[in-house]
């Protein structure tokens, strides 16, 4: 058994040889070790999931396709991403081709809970996203590319307050 009070060496205080432990380095009888600070309540304001909830993890297959998606946009779909990336579109932040719960869309701005299907209207898509609180709006490649600033002003009477 190794003595509670720390004993000083003979060279002097704070030194000792090598090999050999010291009486401030052996665990204290009173000390708690690593399993039971794991058991120990969280600190005062703490709590546990202070991150968020939990979050239900899309499947490989999906990303996987939307993957595909992106890289083979239609011309389109490739014009509105440039308007809305990187929030240049009232500063908001868009995502394009994000799969939300195993249900995959063009665009989504999370911030307002709209999600963007271009040329893909699918009820049962649509009532996920109902599901989710997501609104849905239909936009096609063909009027995107034919009258570009009244598809703009369209999201943004339904994205901005």
């Amino acid at each position: 058994m190794t003595p509670l009070t720390p004993a000083l060496s003979p060279a002097g205080r704070g030194s000792h040889r090598i090999g050999k432990q010291s009486a401030l380095t052996s665990p204290l009888p009173f000390m708690p070790t690593l399993g039971t600070v794991r058991n120990l309540p969280l600190p005062a304001g703490e709590r546990a999931g202070v991150r968020g909830k939990r979050q239900i993890r899309n499947h490989t297959v999906d990303i996987h396709n939307a993957r595909l998606l992106r890289h083979a946009a239609p011309p389109g779909e490739a014009w509105l991403w440039e308007q809305l990336r990187n929030r240049r579109f009232h500063g908001l932040k868009f995502r394009r081709q994000p799969v939300l719960c195993g249900l995959s869309a063009s665009f989504s701005c999370p911030a307002r809970r709209l999600v963007l299907q271009i040329d893909r209207p699918d009820a049962r898509t649509e009532a996920g996203f109902r599901r989710l609180g997501h609104a849905t709006l239909h936009l096609t490649g063909t009027a995107i590319l034919a009258a570009p600033d009244a598809v703009l002003d369209r999201i943004a009477q339904e994205v901005l307050p």
